[in-house]
């Protein structure tokens, strides 16, 4: 299978919300362990841009926590992942994940990006 990313984002606009009907169909291979991660105020970037990006910063520390609110940083779904140690993927029904990309948690209210899984 091929990498793939899909990008989302409003810019806090709702009217910009990206639906599953602009992503189309993904299709994950079975057999495979997959770990879903958030770039917070990634815009254009990409993960290879975020990598990019991190690596020419010169404080030596590879995807350290937010200083300021729109701070690029990735988050996983595990808490020890995480630059701040905090909480940002949130099981929100069967197979219905949000995030929260505020840093330090944020309002924790885990509505940022939802997404949720069909299993065929």
């Amino acid at each position: 299978m091929a990498n793939f990313e899909i990008r989302a984002g409003s810019e806090g606009n709702p009217a910009q919300n990206t639906t599953v009907d602009e992503f189309g169909n993904v299709v994950l291979a079975g057999s495979n362990l997959y770990a879903p991660f958030v770039i917070a105020n990634g815009g254009a970037l990409g993960f290879d841009g975020f990598v990019t990006a991190e690596e020419a910063e010169t404080d030596g520390v590879f995807n350290d926590a937010a200083d300021v609110i729109d701070d690029q940083v990735a988050y996983f779904s595990f808490i020890g992942a995480n630059p701040d140690g905090v909480e940002h993927l949130q099981a929100l029904g069967n197979n219905v994940f949000g995030f929260e990309d505020l840093p330090g948690g944020g309002d924790m209210d885990f509505n940022d990006a939802v997404f949720s899984f069909n299993f065929v």
